[in-house]
C-alpha cells in the first residue's frame, strides 16, 4: 500500500496545494466585487491626488527656501533652514512607521483621509505662522501627516490595482509625488517674488476642498484587508505583523531594505530641498534655480513611467538599482561643468535616475510582501527611508555651506544613490503565496511546495 502523502496515496490531493496557491511572485488580490472597473479608477485617481498633495507639501519647503532664509522674514540661516526642515522628516518618520503599521489594524480608508487632513490643516498653519517657532511646529506636523499617506496611498492602488498591470499602476500614482513637486515649483515661480513665501503654503491646503471629499465618497475598505471585521486585539495584531517582517525567511531582504531606503532620501531630500539654493549660489537667478527643480521633477516623473512600464517585464528589483546608478552619475556630472544645457540635462537624468529608484522600490515592496503584510511592510520601510530624510536637508546644507560649493555638494549628493544601488543588488527574490494571510498558512503551504519539488509532481 502506499504512503500516504507520496504522489498517488490516497491523502496526496489534499496535501498538495493547487496551482493557484503555489508560490507566486505577485500575490493576487481579492478587490470587493461590488467595484467596477470605473470605481476602481476613482481610487486609484484618488491615490494619485493624495500623493500629489504629499509631493507638493514635501517640496513647498524647498521651492520657498530662497526667500525664507536671510534677514526676512525671521533672520533664518542655512543651517536653521537645515534644521526646520529636517523637523518635518521627524515627523514624516513617526508618521510612516505609525500609520503604516495602524493601517494593517484599523484600515487604510481611515488611516488615509486622516493622513491628509493632518497635513493640509499643518500647512495652512505654516502659512498664516506669525513666527519662526510656530512655522517649525507647522513642518513637525505636515511631515507626520504626509509621512503616514504614502505608505497607505501606494498599498491602496496596489490592492485595487489588477495584478499583471500592478506595477504600471503603482508607478503611475507614485507620479503623483513628482507633480506634486513640480506644482510647487510652479507656484513658488508665481509667488516668490511678487506675493512672498506664503501663498505656496496656503495652497497646500487644497485637498481639504479637492482630495478629502472624494476619498469619503469612493474609497472604501478593500475585501482583502486584514482590518475587515477585526474587533480587539489591535496591538498584538500590529506587534504580529511586525514581527513576521524579522522572521527568518523575511529578515535578510527586509533589514537591507531598510538600509537602501534612507540612502535613496538622502540623495533625494537634499537635492530636492537644496537644488535651488545651490543654483542660486552658483549664479543662476531665482527663476534659472527653480527651473533646475522643475526639471529634476520632470526627469523624475518620466522616470516612473518609463521604468514601472518596463518592471512589469524583468522586475522592480533591476529598475531599482539602474535608477540608484543614473541618479548618482548625473548629480556627479553636475561637478565637472558649468554649461547651462549641460547642467539641465545631467540634472534631467539624475531625477529620471531617483524617481525610477525611489518608487520602483515602493512597487518592489508591494509586490514583495503578502496582502496583509503590505502596508506595514512599505511604512516600516518609508519609516527607515525617513532617518535618511532627515539627515538629507542638514548633509545638505553642511555642502552647500562649505567652500566646495556646487562640486562638493553634487558629489555629496552622489554618494549615496551609488550606494543604495549597490545595496540593492544584495536583495534576494522572496516568493510569497498568492493567499497568505496567516503564518500558519504560509507554513503548510512552504511545506507542500517543498514536497512537490522533492517527489517531483507537476
Amino acid at each position: 500500500m502506499p504512503r500516504p502523502g507520496r504522489r498517488g496515496g490516497c491523502h496526496a490531493r489534499a496535501e498538495v496545494p493547487p496551482p493557484s496557491e503555489r508560490f507566486h511572485p505577485h500575490p493576487e488580490v481579492n478587490v470587493d466585487p461590488t467595484y467596477s472597473t470605473a470605481r476602481r479608477g476613482l481610487v486609484i485617481l484618488v491615490c494619485w491626488l493624495g500623493l500629489l498633495a504629499d509631493g507638493y507639501d514635501m517640496a513647498s519647503y524647498g521651492a520657498a527656501l530662497p526667500r525664507l532664509i536671510g534677514p526676512q522674514p525671521w533672520g533664518m540661516t542655512t543651517e536653521t533652514a537645515g534644521i526646520v526642515g529636517s523637523l518635518a522628516l521627524v515627523g514624516a518618520l513617526i508618521g510612516a512607521v505609525v500609520s503604516g503599521t495602524l493601517t494593517d489594524v484599523f484600515g487604510r480608508r481611515r488611516l488615509f483621509i486622516g493622513g491628509l487632513v493632518l497635513f493640509s490643516l499643518a500647512m495652512i498653519l505654516c502659512g498664516i505662522a506669525p513666527n519662526l517657532e510656530v512655522f517649525a511646529t507647522g513642518r513637525f506636523i505636515c511631515g507626520l501627516g504626509f509621512g503616514g499617506v504614502i505608505p497607505v496611498s501606494v498599498s491602496l492602488a496596489a490592492e485595487f490595482a489588477p495584478r499583471h498591470y500592478r506595477a504600471r499602476i503603482i508607478g503611475l500614482v507614485l507620479t503623483g509625488l513628482g507633480v506634486g513637486t513640480a506644482l510647487a515649483a510652479f507656484v513658488a515661480l508665481w509667488s516668490l517674488d511678487s506675493h512672498g513665501f506664503r501663498p505656496v503654503f496656503l495652497i497646500g491646503g487644497f485637498p481639504l476642498l479637492i482630495t478629502v471629499p472624494l476619498a469619503i465618497a469612493f474609497v472604501r475598505e478593500p475585501a482583502s484587508s486584514p482590518s475587515r471585521g477585526r474587533t480587539g486585539r489591535a496591538s498584538s495584531a500590529a506587534a504580529g505583523t511586525v514581527r513576521r517582517l524579522l522572521s527568518p525567511p523575511m529578515r535578510w531582504a527586509t533589514l537591507t531594505l531598510w538600509v537602501v531606503a534612507p540612502l535613496q532620501l538622502v540623495n533625494l531630500w537634499g537635492a530636492t530641498t537644496w537644488l535651488p539654493k545651490l543654483m542660486s549660489q552658483a549664479g543662476f537667478g531665482l527663476k534659472a534655480s527653480l527651473t533646475f527643480l522643475l526639471v529634476y521633477t520632470g526627469g523624475s516623473i518620466v522616470g516612473t513611467l518609463i521604468s514601472s512600464a518596463i518592471a512589469e517585464r524583468v522586475g522592480a528589483k533591476p529598475m531599482v538599482i539602474l535608477g540608484g546608478m543614473l541618479s548618482g552619475f548625473g548629480l556627479s556630472a553636475l561637478a565637472v561643468t558649468d554649461a547651462l544645457p549641460v547642467l539641465l540635462t545631467t540634472v534631467g537624468v539624475a531625477g529620471f535616475g531617483i524617481g525610477t529608484a525611489q518608487n520602483l522600490l515602493q512597487v518592489h515592496i508591494a509586490e514583495f510582501y503578502p496582502p496583509d503584510m503590505r502596508a506595514t511592510a512599505l511604512g516600516w520601510a518609508g519609516g527607515a527611508g525617513r532617518i535618511g530624510s532627515i539627515v538629507g536637508p542638514a548633509y545638505g546644507g553642511y555642502f552647500v555651506a562649505t567652500a566646495g560649493g556646487v562640486s562638493s555638494a553634487a558629489l555629496a549628493f552622489a554618494a549615496p544613490a551609488l550606494l543604495a544601488a549597490l545595496v540593492m543588488i544584495t536583495v534576494k527574490p522572496q516568493l510569497v503565496p498568492r493567499s497568505s494571510l496567516d503564518p500558519a498558512r504560509t507554513a503548510d503551504l512552504q511545506h507542500a511546495a517543498g514536497r512537490i519539488a522533492e517527489e517531483g509532481a507537476p
